[in-house]
C-alpha cells in the first residue's frame, strides 16, 4: 500500500471514529448498531437528495463498489449532529479526492417530505455537496439488514 494511501486511510477512519464514538460517550449511552466487522453489506435503494446520486434511488455501495466509502444512518437524531456529521464528510472527501472517497448519510424516516426539506436545508447549509444525503423508510428492508 503506497504511503500516502495509507496515510488516507488513517485520516479517514480516525476522524470518523472519533464522530462515531463521541456522540455516545458524551451522552453516556452503549451503542449497539450497525454491522460488525467483516460483514458484508447489502443492495438498498434510498432516495438521494443531494451528492453524486442525487435525484436517483440508487444503491450507494453497488454503485461504488470497491471505492473507500462510508455511511451514516441517522434516526431521529438532531439536526445539528447530522450537520456536523455531514461537514466532517465532506472535508474527508476533499482531502481524499485521489482514492475517490464516498460518503452518505441515510436519514432513516416515515415521513419522506419532512425529511427532504430539512436535508436540502442542510446540505445548503454544510456545503456538503459531494455527501449524498438520502431518506429511507424506516420499513425498509435495508434498515433491518443493517441493524
Amino acid at each position: 500500500m503506497p504511503f500516502g494511501e495509507n496515510n488516507m486511510k488513517k485520516t479517514v477512519f480516525g476522524s470518523l471514529a472519533v464522530i462515531a464514538l463521541a456522540v455516545p460517550a458524551i451522552a453516556g449511552l452503549k451503542v449497539n448498531s450497525g454491522l460488525n466487522p467483516g460483514e458484508n453489506v447489502t443492495a438498498f435503494h434510498p432516495t438521494h437528495f443531494s451528492g453524486p446520486l442525487a435525484g436517483k434511488k440508487a444503491c450507494f455501495p453497488c454503485t461504488f463498489q470497491n471505492r473507500p466509502q462510508v455511511q451514516v444512518w441517522v434516526n431521529g437524531d438532531d439536526v445539528k449532529n447530522v450537520s456536523a456529521i455531514a461537514t466532517e464528510l465532506q472535508k474527508q472527501i476533499d482531502a481524499n479526492k485521489k482514492s475517490e472517497f464516498k460518503a452518505m448519510v441515510v436519514w432513516v424516516t416515515n415521513d419522506e417530505a419532512a425529511a427532504k426539506e430539512t436535508i436540502k436545508t442542510l446540505a445548503a447549509k454544510t456545503g456538503a455537496k459531494d455527501v449524498a444525503l438520502s431518506v429511507l423508510p424506516k420499513n425498509d428492508d435495508a434498515v433491518t439488514a443493517y441493524k
